[in-house]
């Protein structure tokens, strides 16, 4: 859409004006996504952009999963690195790893022995740019959501469910996911 407007000098110009953004939900093809070059008009690139946004959702999972199992692993290294005792209640001065939700396999896995100062560095830095990385996906998502166009919005929480039942679920049954979560985080 231009809007023509008339310069001091009396030239007539164009400039492009704000699509306008529904208040509602509707359904139809035509959508604006959070960036300009990001908009359909077609119905094969509103059925890419369904997929596209489904499976943002579904990597939004992926990696709030992996921050979890990162968050655990991390939080029991520490924990074990500085046990002195009396924190399983038990009194002997041994801390259990079942009380840290720890399998010793994840933390050979990750990066060895998880009291070196170098993996707790590493694992530090991942969780950061984990957390980055999903807060901004999230944030991102929403801004996808505020479209109010009924299929983006469907196609999102289909890609949450897929999400969740592939990787969260998962985290969940291992213990590595506690506590209640705030869209998918």
């Amino acid at each position: 859409i231009l809007q023509m407007r008339e310069c001091v000098s009396g030239e007539t110009v164009s400039s492009p004006t704000m699509m306008m953004m529904h208040m509602t939900f509707y359904n139809g093809i035509e959508v604006q996504f959070p960036f300009s070059w990001w908009a359909t008009s077609t119905t094969g690139g509103y059925v890419g952009s369904l997929f596209a946004v489904a499976a943002l959702a579904v990597l939004l999972q992926l990696l709030a999963a992996l921050m979890a199992r990162f968050s655990t692993w991390n939080g029991a290294s520490t924990h074990l690195s500085s046990s002195s005792g009396g924190a399983s209640g038990s009194g002997s001065g041994k801390q259990s790893a079942d009380h840290f939700h720890v399998n010793t396999s994840t933390s050979d896995r990750i990066g060895g022995n998880p009291r070196s100062t170098g993996t707790r560095v590493l694992v530090i830095i991942a969780q950061t740019l984990l957390t980055t990385l999903v807060t901004a996906l999230g944030y991102f998502l929403m801004l996808v959501s505020m479209t109010y166009n009924v299929g983006v919005f469907l196609s999102m929480m289909a890609g949450f469910a897929i999400g969740y039942a592939a990787f969260l679920r998962s985290a969940l049954a291992a213990g590595a996911v506690t506590g209640s979560h705030c869209a998918g985080l």
